[in-house]
């Protein structure tokens, strides 16, 4: 859905008749450019599939179940690795790679206001 609401002009200028076809073409795109094509897609489905209120009730789960954990205190762990725990907990739950989950908590403010301003 994603690919096509962005990519649609992109993907037009291939021809293709079968998988085999579509393999081809996803095989002469630039690995960085397709990296790009598959980051913005990945992104824009998160973000239509994955509703704010429940990512932020998801991530406040996510938080507590550390708490709970002795090895894990939330109030020192550096910003980037709460949020590498919270995205891989999260995965399960939303079909997302970990690295668009870790986008989306960043982006939508979702870590406890301390761990925000940490630069991560």
């Amino acid at each position: 859905m994603a690919h096509s609401l962005l990519h649609r002009n992109f993907y037009s200028q291939f021809s293709y008749s079968d998988i085999n076809g579509w393999m081809g073409v996803v095989q002469s795109i630039d690995e960085q450019d397709l990296k790009r094509l598959e980051w913005q897609a990945d992104v824009l489905a998160s973000l239509i599939c994955v509703p704010k209120k429940e990512l932020e009730r998801m991530v406040n789960m996510a938080i507590q179940r550390a708490t709970r954990n002795p090895k894990f205190d939330i109030n020192t762990m550096p910003a980037n690795e709460l949020r590498k725990y919270v995205s891989q907990y999260l995965v399960n739950n939303f079909e997302f790679p970990p690295n668009i989950i870790s986008w989306r908590i960043n982006e939508d403010g979702l870590l406890p206001p301390a761990k925000l301003d940490e630069n991560a």
